[in-house]
């Protein structure tokens, strides 16, 4: 789908709940800022689907690179042909250049998710704690920019929350990722669990108690830092409907079960199923 499809047709289109409640509720501060959240949540889905698709990911890659050059085009004051212009110029006169350079650290994330799918092998430990924070800090520096209108501020606490955020969302979405070629987990911790992943392998028998070590750790520090949501300078009842929401993560994650349970899982096995179709 299009990306003025999208945007035009987000109620319609989108199917994370918690995407939507946001939204409305920015539609009862502002119809504008509703706007916004709705381009920039829009924006990024389009491109985060276009790489978790794991279909293209040269023409991924490609997409990735034309999106960066119009973001630093926009803030040069040059014009682009493309369906994405309108919108990146749009955000950029009501936010100026810090929305830009937020949309580019996403960017960051989505060429490190796109590079697993392309070589199917998993990054190393930095390389992966580089890639989480791009995925998930900018998450809300942007939602702190839209709605309040100011930079977000935070403690490192807040910084392991995202990482511990990063996690659940893995861990969530585990079978879809690894149909798709995409693996989450840095390589020094699957050689520390004696596991072996890599595209059009079955997963190491191993894989299943990794799992459950990350799914603990995971709920721990969930529980441990969503309080950090209370020292930034979010307003206070967003600050609690916040702190909620990472709280109500953990009990996500706890109802949560193993999700591969045949035999012979192979990594990768979406992608030759959507080649053929």
């Amino acid at each position: 789908m299009r990306l003025s499809q999208i945007i035009e047709n987000f109620y319609q289109v989108e199917k994370v709940k918690t995407g939507k409640w946001f939204l409305k509720y920015l539609r009862l501060k502002n119809q504008d800022r509703e706007k916004d959240g709705i381009i920039a949540y829009s924006y990024i889905r389009w491109l985060d689907d276009l790489v978790d698709s794991g279909i293209n990911p040269d023409m991924a890659s490609h997409t990735l690179d034309q999106e960066e050059r119009i973001m630093k085009g926009v803030v040069q004051g040059e014009e682009f042909h493309t369906e994405s212009y309108l919108y990146l110029f749009q955000m950029h006169q009501r936010y100026g250049d810090r929305i830009l350079d937020l949309f580019q650290k996403f960017i960051g994330g989505f060429r490190a998710d796109n590079e697993i799918i392309r070589i199917g092998k998993p990054l190393d430990e930095q390389s992966f704690a580089e890639r989480t924070l791009n995925h998930s800090l900018p998450c809300y520096q942007v939602l702190s920019l839209i709605a309040f209108g100011r930079e977000l501020e935070f403690t490192e606490d807040f910084k392991n929350l995202m990482q511990a955020w990063s996690n659940y969302d893995s861990l969530i979405d585990l079978r879809e990722d690894l149909s798709s070629g995409l693996i989450l987990f840095p390589q020094e911790e699957l050689d520390q669990h004696g596991v072996v992943i890599q595209q059009g392998l079955p997963l190491s028998t191993h894989f299943r108690d990794m799992y459950d070590s990350l799914k603990r750790k995971t709920l721990r520090d969930l529980v441990a830092y969503s309080s950090s949501v209370e020292r930034t300078n979010v307003p206070p009842l967003e600050r609690f409907a916040l702190h909620g929401y990472f709280i109500s993560r953990a009990i996500k994650l706890v109802m949560a079960q193993y999700p591969i349970t045949e035999p012979g899982f192979i990594v990768g096995n979406a992608l030759e199923f959507k080649k053929v179709h």
